[in-house]
């Protein structure tokens, strides 16, 4: 595979043996007219998911610190500290940013009804391949605070973007490994596996204290409240779209619409298809 702009092959993140496998990317047509104008792909904060698992640690987790803080000693007991590694675990999903595709060789139909609406919906396709050397390796700052929250002696750091397999857990049994802050998005439970998702995830930090002179480290600023729901990231448009497929039971008219505002931002109308998916067979 040639050489990728996002950042491949880091623990927990794992990559598609076939670098050219199909990825599809499920959406309506106010957000696909968005895509276009903005050329760029909408990154969401995982906290802001309707899964409440998004992102979170599972409950062998919790055991694993049972077992840790029981053979430690350490002082203030398990409950002290399960409380403040739970605090931590919510805080890190407000700054995990996720952009979501589905791998397959072919469409989907639970796709297109999970998320589009049949009649009115559009998929992007592409490929993994295309979708790495399409995104940048990191990104600006993250964060937006409140105008009281004084942010001028922090420090910010530039927050990668990291692209793999989403893995399918038993989140009673499976501990998810922490990694880093990014680890835990990348892992859901099993419940989910029919979404055989890829995911390119922004692996934010909030600010943190300048380091001291003498070496010391900066202390994260994790009460500061992030209030960036979602993040823009910029792509070309003609290296990452493969095609756009119109809906299986849209109307002529909405295909219509959809090549000519397609061809308007420079989508040849070639890479423009109608799925075939309930199309008559032929008796």
């Amino acid at each position: 595979m040639p050489a990728s702009n996002a950042i491949l092959d880091r623990p927990g993140f794992r990559t598609p043996t076939d670098p050219h496998i199909k990825i599809w990317r499920y959406i309506n047509f106010a957000k696909y007219v968005a895509f276009l104008e903005t050329s760029a792909l909408y990154f969401s904060r995982v906290d802001r998911f309707k899964d409440p698992w998004e992102g979170a640690i599972s409950p062998a987790n919790i055991e694993l610190l049972r077992s840790m803080i029981d053979t430690s000693g350490l002082p203030g007991g398990f409950d002290q500290w399960k409380k403040g590694y739970l605090a931590q675990q919510e805080q890190q999903r407000k700054w995990i940013y996720v952009n979501s595709w589905h791998m397959n060789e072919v469409e989907s139909a639970a796709m297109w009804e999970l998320y589009g609406q049949r009649n009115e919906a559009i998929a992007i396709q592409s490929t993994y391949e295309k979708l790495a050397n399409s995104l940048p390796a990191e990104v600006e700052n993250l964060g937006q605070f409140s105008p009281e929250d004084n942010t001028a002696e922090l420090e910010f750091f530039s927050p990668q973007i990291l692209v793999g397999e989403v893995q399918y857990v038993d989140y009673v049994q499976e501990a998810i490994p922490e990694l880093s802050v990014a680890t835990t998005s990348m892992y859901k439970r099993a419940s989910f596996e029919h979404e055989r998702e890829l995911r390119a995830v922004i692996a934010g930090l909030p600010p943190a204290t300048k380091a001291s002179p003498t070496g010391e480290l900066g202390v994260a600023r994790y009460d500061l409240k992030n209030l960036e729901m979602g993040r823009l990231v910029k792509v070309s448009v003609e290296s990452l779209v493969e095609k756009v497929v119109v809906a299986p039971q849209a109307e002529a008219w909405f295909r219509e619409l959809v090549e000519k505002v397609s061809v308007k931002y420079g989508v040849n109308e070639q890479r423009i298809d109608r799925s075939s998916l309930y199309d008559k067979p032929v008796y």
